[in-house]
């Protein structure tokens, strides 16, 4: 017999008592806060997204990766082009925004963009509670912090009432 410990962090394993390593804190992977917004206008969206293509090239601006390179040129749900615009022109802070950018997953007709990946979190240890907690925190209070550049730099993607 045997179990497949899918937590993602291993918690299966260690509460069976198996041997692990562990990385140390700042060497390890950063963490993210995934959520979900409504009231986006989905033509505007995609509009947008149509006229600002990204690629899975541009990932290589925010993480270290390696490809074939036959991926590169394919279109893929990226943003953080938006962002370095916003921080040269002051819309969102400089320091704290460096870890803002990613991806979305789908959005409905009835405006609600999914999986919403853009507020990355280094040096946190996944695997103690307390450190979960503070990236819980932070991750949240920079959730908004993607919306104030569409606001202002006239990428509006809000549904008008």
């Amino acid at each position: 017999r045997g179990v497949i410990d899918c937590t993602g962090d291993a918690d299966i394993a260690h509460m069976a008592g198996a041997e692990y390593k562990k990385t140390a804190k700042d060497e390890m992977m950063g963490v993210t806060t995934v959520f979900n917004a409504s009231g986006v206008d989905k033509s505007k969206f995609v509009k947008y997204t149509e006229e600002n293509p990204a690629t899975y090239q541009d990932w290589s601006r925010t993480w270290d990766q390696e490809t074939t390179g036959k991926e590169d040129s394919l279109r893929s749900p990226y943003l953080d082009r938006e962002f370095e615009i916003a921080r040269q022109k002051g819309v969102i802070p400089e320091k704290e925004t460096q870890d803002i950018g990613g991806s979305w997953s789908a959005l409905t007709n009835a405006g609600e963009a999914t999986n919403l990946n853009l507020a990355h979190l280094s040096n946190i240890d996944c695997t103690d509670v307390e450190d979960l907690t503070k990236a819980e925190m932070r991750g949240e209070s920079k959730q908004c912090m993607p919306f104030r550049p569409s606001r202002e730099l006239s990428l509006d993607l809000r549904k008008q009432n």
